[in-house]
């Protein structure tokens, strides 16, 4: 028997094996560690795409729509307190930090449809935002209420 993960973006079907899928309201990403899935984007012609170990697919508002390959670690990294990003808007990146500190944004004079390649941790606010912010030339200040205010350097 087939099982399926329906999300708002895709229907993901297991064919044998383990995967991690990161589903947000505006974007996917499905990595395949053991096996295959198949990958069916909602309300769409296209064929189930087919992952075999290594294999990533990601698309949404924040992504640039592709499929590609990660090193296969034993578990998906946030599990070990990282979340981790490879060429994504810096607006999703920032939308991570949201749902993992409860942190809000503000910004005038920055691009956040820049692209962020890097990592954040779950555990230190003030790690993460260096490890985000620092990469990307931007300069924050916390002020009260967990706002962030961004401002380029």
């Amino acid at each position: 028997k087939i099982f399926k993960v329906s999300s708002k973006l895709a229907v993901v079907e297991v064919l044998g094996t383990s995967f991690n899928i990161r589903d947000r309201k505006t974007d996917l990403e499905v990595a395949c560690y053991t096996g295959s899935v198949g990958v069916k984007k909602n309300y769409s012609n296209e064929k189930s795409i087919v992952l075999k170990p290594g294999g990533i697919i990601r698309f949404g508002q924040n992504y640039h729509n592709k499929v590609g390959k990660f090193k296969i670690d034993d578990v998906p990294s946030w599990i070990t307190g990282i979340s981790t990003f490879d060429d994504v808007q810096l607006l999703f990146v920032m939308e991570e930090l949201t749902n993992q500190y409860g942190v809000a944004f503000t910004y005038n004079d920055i691009t956040i449809d820049s692209y962020f390649t890097g990592a954040f941790v779950h555990n230190d606010l003030s790690a993460a935002l260096k490890m985000v912010f620092d990469a990307m030339e931007i300069s924050y200040i916390v002020n009260e209420k967990n706002t962030i205010s961004l401002e380029r350097r």
